[in-house]
Protein backbone atom coordinates (compact mmCIF):
# COMPACT_ATOMS: atom_id res chain seq x y z
CA UNK A 1 0.00 0.00 0.00
CA UNK A 2 1.85 3.20 -0.74
CA UNK A 3 1.00 6.65 0.45
CA UNK A 4 1.98 9.99 -0.50
CA UNK A 5 2.14 12.56 -3.45
CA UNK A 6 3.15 10.79 -6.92
CA UNK A 7 4.40 13.36 -9.47
CA UNK A 8 5.17 11.94 -12.79
CA UNK A 9 7.55 13.91 -15.20
CA UNK A 10 5.23 15.33 -18.04
CA UNK A 11 8.14 15.75 -20.89
CA UNK A 12 9.59 12.86 -22.56
CA UNK A 13 13.09 11.89 -21.07
CA UNK A 14 15.83 9.78 -21.58
CA UNK A 15 15.95 5.87 -20.77
CA UNK A 16 18.44 7.14 -17.79
CA UNK A 17 15.96 9.45 -16.74
CA UNK A 18 13.32 9.16 -13.67
CA UNK A 19 9.99 8.06 -14.42
CA UNK A 20 8.42 8.98 -10.90
CA UNK A 21 8.82 10.50 -7.99
CA UNK A 22 6.81 10.75 -4.47
CA UNK A 23 7.11 12.80 -1.40
CA UNK A 24 6.88 11.66 1.77
CA UNK A 25 6.24 8.17 0.66
CA UNK A 26 5.32 5.18 2.69
CA UNK A 27 4.79 1.69 1.88
CA UNK A 28 3.73 -1.47 4.50
CA UNK A 29 4.09 -4.50 4.08
CA UNK A 30 1.36 -7.06 5.39
CA UNK A 31 1.07 -10.85 6.98
CA UNK A 32 -1.23 -13.59 4.58
CA UNK A 33 -4.13 -12.18 7.40
CA UNK A 34 -3.46 -8.49 7.31
CA UNK A 35 -1.16 -8.06 10.13
CA UNK A 36 1.54 -4.86 9.20
CA UNK A 37 5.12 -6.84 8.73
CA UNK A 38 6.84 -3.96 8.12
CA UNK A 39 6.52 -0.14 7.36
CA UNK A 40 9.18 2.20 4.74
CA UNK A 41 9.00 5.86 4.85
CA UNK A 42 11.08 8.16 3.00
CA UNK A 43 10.27 12.16 2.58
CA UNK A 44 10.95 11.58 -0.97
CA UNK A 45 11.41 8.68 -3.70
CA UNK A 46 12.64 8.51 -6.82
CA UNK A 47 12.22 6.23 -9.61
CA UNK A 48 14.85 4.95 -12.42
CA UNK A 49 13.10 2.32 -14.91
CA UNK A 50 16.46 1.44 -16.88
CA UNK A 51 17.68 -0.37 -13.64
CA UNK A 52 14.76 -1.04 -11.51
CA UNK A 53 16.29 1.60 -9.10
CA UNK A 54 14.42 3.56 -6.73
CA UNK A 55 16.45 6.36 -4.59
CA UNK A 56 15.64 7.11 -1.29
CA UNK A 57 16.05 10.33 0.92
CA UNK A 58 15.91 9.40 4.86
CA UNK A 59 14.32 6.43 4.46
CA UNK A 60 12.50 4.93 7.41
CA UNK A 61 12.11 1.34 7.68
CA UNK A 62 9.88 -0.58 10.75
CA UNK A 63 9.73 -3.96 11.57
CA UNK A 64 7.72 -5.45 13.87
CA UNK A 65 9.17 -8.13 15.88
CA UNK A 66 7.37 -11.81 15.87
CA UNK A 67 5.73 -10.65 19.77
CA UNK A 68 5.30 -7.02 18.46
CA UNK A 69 8.38 -5.28 19.14
CA UNK A 70 9.50 -2.26 17.33
CA UNK A 71 13.15 -2.42 15.39
CA UNK A 72 13.29 1.12 13.09
CA UNK A 73 16.01 1.45 10.70
CA UNK A 74 17.17 4.85 9.81
CA UNK A 75 19.44 6.39 7.40
CA UNK A 76 20.49 9.53 5.42
CA UNK A 77 20.19 7.95 2.14
CA UNK A 78 18.76 4.69 0.79
CA UNK A 79 18.18 2.66 -2.79
CA UNK A 80 16.59 -0.62 -3.35
CA UNK A 81 17.00 -2.15 -6.28
CA UNK A 82 13.96 -4.68 -8.70
CA UNK A 83 11.43 -3.36 -6.84
CA UNK A 84 12.02 -4.25 -2.59
CA UNK A 85 14.53 -7.75 -3.52
CA UNK A 86 17.42 -5.49 -1.48
CA UNK A 87 17.52 -2.51 -0.09
CA UNK A 88 21.22 -0.64 0.63
CA UNK A 89 20.83 2.22 3.22
CA UNK A 90 24.31 4.39 3.81
CA UNK A 91 25.19 7.25 5.30
CA UNK A 92 24.43 7.14 9.36
CA UNK A 93 22.57 3.94 9.70
CA UNK A 94 21.00 3.50 12.82
CA UNK A 95 19.16 0.41 14.07
CA UNK A 96 16.65 1.04 17.16
CA UNK A 97 15.07 -0.85 19.25
CA UNK A 98 12.96 1.20 21.83
CA UNK A 99 13.21 0.20 25.63
CA UNK A 100 10.30 -2.71 26.53
CA UNK A 101 9.22 -4.05 29.28
CA UNK A 102 11.53 -6.99 28.17
CA UNK A 103 14.25 -5.21 26.81
CA UNK A 104 16.84 -2.01 27.00
CA UNK A 105 17.04 0.78 24.63
CA UNK A 106 19.30 -0.79 21.75
CA UNK A 107 21.10 1.17 19.46
CA UNK A 108 23.36 0.13 16.87
CA UNK A 109 25.16 2.17 14.54
CA UNK A 110 27.09 1.67 10.99
CA UNK A 111 27.49 3.64 7.65
CA UNK A 112 26.14 1.09 5.40
CA UNK A 113 23.47 -1.99 5.67
CA UNK A 114 21.96 -4.27 3.48
CA UNK A 115 17.96 -5.20 3.97
CA UNK A 116 16.30 -8.18 2.75
CA UNK A 117 12.61 -7.78 3.12
CA UNK A 118 11.79 -10.74 1.67
CA UNK A 119 13.56 -12.53 4.55
CA UNK A 120 13.68 -9.52 6.98
CA UNK A 121 17.76 -10.14 7.21
CA UNK A 122 19.79 -6.97 7.81
CA UNK A 123 24.21 -7.37 6.81
CA UNK A 124 26.27 -4.77 6.69
CA UNK A 125 30.68 -5.24 6.64
CA UNK A 126 31.14 -2.18 8.04
CA UNK A 127 32.08 -1.54 11.56
CA UNK A 128 29.41 -1.98 14.18
CA UNK A 129 28.70 0.10 17.31
CA UNK A 130 26.01 -1.01 19.65
CA UNK A 131 24.64 0.98 22.84
CA UNK A 132 22.17 -0.02 25.68
CA UNK A 133 21.99 0.82 29.16
CA UNK A 134 25.88 0.24 30.75
CA UNK A 135 27.04 -2.04 27.64
CA UNK A 136 28.82 -0.53 24.52
CA UNK A 137 30.30 -3.25 21.83
CA UNK A 138 32.63 -2.75 18.97
CA UNK A 139 32.68 -5.09 16.04
CA UNK A 140 33.49 -5.53 12.43
CA UNK A 141 30.16 -6.64 10.23
CA UNK A 142 27.19 -7.62 11.08
CA UNK A 143 23.83 -10.28 10.41
CA UNK A 144 20.66 -8.68 11.88
CA UNK A 145 17.13 -10.93 11.54
CA UNK A 146 14.60 -7.64 12.38
CA UNK A 147 11.64 -9.71 12.56
CA UNK A 148 13.18 -11.95 15.93
CA UNK A 149 15.06 -9.57 17.09
CA UNK A 150 18.90 -11.61 17.01
CA UNK A 151 21.97 -10.02 15.82
CA UNK A 152 25.22 -11.24 15.54
CA UNK A 153 28.54 -9.18 15.06
CA UNK A 154 31.24 -11.13 12.93
CA UNK A 155 34.58 -10.11 13.41
CA UNK A 156 36.71 -8.08 16.29
CA UNK A 157 34.06 -8.20 19.15
CA UNK A 158 34.90 -6.18 22.10
CA UNK A 159 32.36 -4.48 24.58
CA UNK A 160 32.50 -2.63 28.07
CA UNK A 161 30.15 -3.30 30.32
CA UNK A 162 29.50 -0.94 33.10
CA UNK A 163 26.45 -1.57 35.29
CA UNK A 164 26.63 1.41 37.03
CA UNK A 165 26.39 4.11 33.97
Amino acid sequence: MFGGELKQPTQKTSASAPDSFMRNFQYQSHSADGIVNSILTSIEAVHFPKDDLTKFAKPKLTYFTKDRQTWVVTSDKGRSINGDDKIFLSQNVLIHQPQTAISPDTKIYTQHLTVYPGTDIAITNDPVLIKRPGTVIHGIGMTANLKTGQYKLLHQARGIYDPEA
